[in-house]
């Protein structure tokens, strides 16, 4: 290998590499400045989920965490979020310094997509140049970069599709299917969801090659295909089967989520757009205000869209290899239109924010047709013309989408599916400026070759794919890494100050995202993970649906079926949950303060008295809709009493549609569940005509903690807003003082703790009056969960919902808790043997087998 083709091979990774750093310099991005990326999910979930990703390497793997929601497995969470080798990365930084790790693990990432397809491009041509290096930096820099790179855990399909696409081509040219097979298994493995995208390629791309290399009739018949593609198919098998380890216990995490739900509407045969997506191929089209929802991000660099129209023009390149190729690259098109045809794609769920996921294979396939144009244009003797045919068709196609643009936004829920329309395409001039820029450059680097006219192109297409994607976060509200380092280090060791016993219990802890090191409304979800602790919120793809179900249905906040919060204070929840500390950004009425910290208030409940409680009837069920109801018939099974835990408060006649007045009839703190009232149109909520605050932004129900009243004070509640709300069948009642206290002094005593230094292995005495009574533990139901007592399994229920119980005979008993999940044994088992069938195929049959046919010749 000369020097000349080490340098060219360097350059493919350190030219997007050199990029991304001036970029993070010109955004003041720390360890350029005082700017994090704590925005969107890369501030919400990647972040904390890394801070889970390095305690494995400093307290081992655990397969269940009670950071994780109030409990949870981490295998779906794992496999989907942290297999990527690239986070690695992390273990090179302090906890406070992730976010920098973060910026690190994007541009490593970005860099080596510049390399694998670069060296996808030489292989494929079977000729390397300086210009190849302009298109593999586009494809490191494409429009799916631009928009994704902030969920970087999708970045690692970008690395291996072009190593896929070069075993997928050897291996129907008859070479060896091993690249393939190896590929598709590293890219199923890091990122099964975008390796389920790259599987679908692979059998559209297969039958492209195919329709290529077998132009006659007969290849087409039932005995030839099974003959031809039979390959493609066992090796396609076998390295998805292989990642069995990870699929299957990701894959039953997943069923239990609500991304399972079927929606009607994510079916149809309906188009999501028309001509206005192709303005996604101008520069600068992408805003980060639009990334939940946009047009497909097509962007390629104007280069490569220019060269992949002359594709169509070049002669040298045969008819029927440019008919397969417009068929090839609309059928991926049709993904993006076609709402059916989008929803298959993306696993047979309509993605929540984040759509079209799959461009970057749109994107892949354009630069590389564009190279192919680019080697015949150069030696091309009519490259003018084609050239200038292909600037015309592109400006005329960019100014189309942008007269496109108004028709479809009056279109939109008649004809199109949603609204994804930008206001307009800001770049556009400077688009087709750049289009033709190129085009009298091309024109010029064929007829005289000057390599000073590569360098300029190779400049102006770098600058492009700098500017593109520094204006695309330009407007992100960066939060600031000083701020966040300096509180991290004081909530961490708040938090482990708190944490120092091995007793299990939950912190409802929030932060202030001002002084945190964040500017967007983080509200906390995950911190959890950051600080290492049990908590009561998550944030993640992989949340179970039976507990969020059963959290909302006691009085817990969920935004959407991604996430669920602990917002206002409850004493009956603290209980359930076993909630020993609050941590807030500001104090609670009527608590008595444990310590100040940082400006943070802590308060230790009372009324959490361990991690299990015996019961006395284990039949309750949940209501929908019913949370003041649901929590009263928990109490009553813990201790049940004639008087009513909760006493309704009278309402009083009101002549304004949006006030309610109170009465209490007991002495307690006054709770309030509206489950007709559309809170994400409620712009203030007024108790006796002061704001009632809460740590985040409600827009969803919950169960409201109004406050501390005595009996027969009259409490005035106010909705305000641009709308009328509706208070029927509103929840609204007192839970009393005397005999909620009573029923804790009672329950003391019968309360359990469980104790732990690994969240999959529990510890815990339990002493019982009774034959066979229910024991309730504040643990999600999961029948992974093996319970001994006295080294004696028992058999495990639902109880209140989702939660785990056990039944425990009369007596002092020693209760000990493992969690055995089947999947990850049946997996793991499932991927050594086809690893090891597959091994000994390559080292012990196939040379057998070709030392016997060299012999029989």
């Amino acid at each position: 290998m000369t020097t000349k083709k080490v340098l060219r091979g360097l350059g493919s990774f350190f030219v997007p590499f050199s990029i991304m750093l001036l970029i993070w310099y010109s955004l003041a991005i720390a360890p350029f400045g005082n700017n994090n990326l704590l925005v969107s999910d890369i501030g919400t979930q990647y972040l904390e989920f890394m801070s889970l990703f390095k305690r494995f390497f400093d307290e081992g793997i655990s397969l269940y965490s009670f950071s994780n929601g109030i409990g949870g497995s981490i295998e779906a969470l794992s496999g989907y979020y942290l297999i990527s080798p690239y986070n690695l990365i992390c273990l090179f930084f302090k906890d406070e310094n992730l976010p920098i790790a973060l910026i690190w693990i994007i541009t490593a990432k970005i860099a080596t997509m510049g390399s694998t397809m670069y060296f996808y491009l030489g292989k494929h041509f079977k000729q390397i140049r300086f210009s190849t290096i302009i298109f593999s930096t586009s494809y490191s820099l494409c429009g799916f970069v631009v928009a994704y790179s902030l969920n970087f855990m999708w970045l690692d399909a970008l690395i291996l599709l072009p190593l896929v696409t070069l075993g997928l081509e050897k291996l129907w040219r008859k070479e060896t299917g091993s690249l393939y097979g190896i590929t598709l298994f590293a890219t199923i493995g890091t990122n099964y969801y975008l390796g389920y995208m790259v599987c679908l390629y692979a059998v559209i791309y297969s039958i492209y090659l195919y329709w290529l290399a077998n132009p006659t009739r007969d290849a087409w018949r039932l005995k030839i295909l099974w003959q031809e593609w039979r390959k493609f198919l066992i090796v396609s098998f076998l390295a998805g089967i292989a990642t069995s380890f990870i699929l299957l216990p990701s894959l039953v995490g997943m069923l239990r989520t609500a991304k399972t739900n079927f929606d009607p509407q994510s079916f149809v045969l309906a188009p999501r757009f028309a001509f206005s997506a192709f303005g996604e191929l101008g520069i600068g089209t992408y805003q980060f205000e639009a990334r939940l929802q946009h047009l497909p991000t097509m962007y390629s660099g104007i280069l490569m869209i220019l060269l992949f129209i002359s594709y169509f023009f070049c002669q040298r390149i045969s008819i029927r290899e440019r008919r397969g190729t417009i068929v090839l690259m609309l059928a991926l098109f049709l993904s993006f239109i076609i709402q059916l045809v989008n929803t298959v794609w993306h696993m047979f769920q309509s993605p929540a924010g984040f759509p079209y996921r799959n461009v970057f294979i749109f994107s892949f396939l354009i630069i590389r047709f564009a190279y192919a144009a680019w080697l015949q244009l150069l030696e091309h003797s009519n490259t003018g013309v084609i050239i200038r045919r292909s600037a015309f068709l592109f400006s005329i196609v960019l100014l189309v989408a942008q007269a496109s643009l108004n028709m479809e936004k009056s279109l939109t829920g008649q004809w199109f599916i949603k609204n994804e329309l930008p206001k307009n395409f800001t770049y556009l001039w400077y688009s087709i400026a750049l289009i033709w820029t190129y085009t009298v450059l091309i024109y010029f680097l064929q007829k005289r070759n000057y390599r000073w006219l590569l360098v300029l192109i190779a400049g102006i297409t770098f600058c492009e794919l700098g500017f593109n994607y520094q204006q695309a976060l330009k407007a992100v509200p960066f939060g600031s890494q000083k701020n966040f380092a300096e509180f991290y280090d004081n909530q961490s060791a708040l938090i482990d100050e708190l944490n120092a016993s091995p007793t299990l219990w939950r912190i409802n802890e929030k932060t202030d995202q001002k002084s945190s090191g964040f500017s967007i409304a983080y509200n906390s979800y995950n911190d959890s993970f950051l600080y290492n602790f049990a908590d009561i919120s998550s944030y993640t793809s992989t949340l179970e649906k039976d507990v969020l179900d059963t959290l909302v249905d006691l009085g817990i906040y969920s935004r959407n079926v991604r996430r669920f919060t602990y917002v206002d204070e409850n004493s009956v929840l603290n209980l359930l949950l076993n909630v020993r500390y609050s941590i807030k950004p500001q104090a609670i009425p009527n608590h008595v303060l444990l310590k100040e910290a940082h400006g943070m208030y802590v308060y230790e409940n009372p009324e959490a008295l361990g991690m299990g409680l015996l019961i006395e009837n284990d039949q309750v069920r949940l209501k929908k809709g019913k949370v003041i109801e649901n929590q009263e018939n928990i109490l009553q099974s813990l201790k049940k009493q004639e008087k009513h835990y909760f006493q309704p408060a009278k309402t009083e006649p009101s002549t304004n549609s949006n006030t309610l007045k109170l009465q209490t009839s007991e002495t307690g703190e006054l709770f309030m569940y509206l489950p007709k009232v559309q809170w994400k149109n409620v712009d203030q909520l007024l108790i006796n005509g002061k704001k009632h605050s809460a740590a985040i932004g409600i827009q969803t129900n919950q169960l409201f903690n109004l406050g501390h009243f005595n009996a027969g004070e009259t409490v005035k509640v106010e909705l305000k807003g641009t709308k009328e709300f509706n208070f029927e069948q509103a929840e609204i009642a007192t839970l009393e003082d005397a005999t909620f206290n009573q029923l804790l002094i009672d329950k003391n005593t019968l309360a359990i703790d469980l104790k732990s230094y690994r969240d999959d292995q529990l510890y815990g005495e339990v002493t019982v009056d009774k034959d066979s009574q229910s024991l309730y533990l504040s643990i999600p139901y999961d029948n992974a969960w093996q319970v001994y007592i006295d080294q004696e399994k028992v058999p495990t229920q639902k109880v209140f919902g989702s939660f785990l119980s056990v039944r425990v005979p009369k007596g002092k008993h020693q209760l000990r808790l493992v969690y055995q999940p089947q999947s990850t044994v049946v997996g793991g088992t499932v991927s050594i043997v086809v690893m090891i069938g597959v091994i000994g195929y390559y080292v012990i049959y196939k040379p057998i087998k070709n030392k016997k046919g060299k012999a029989s010749d």
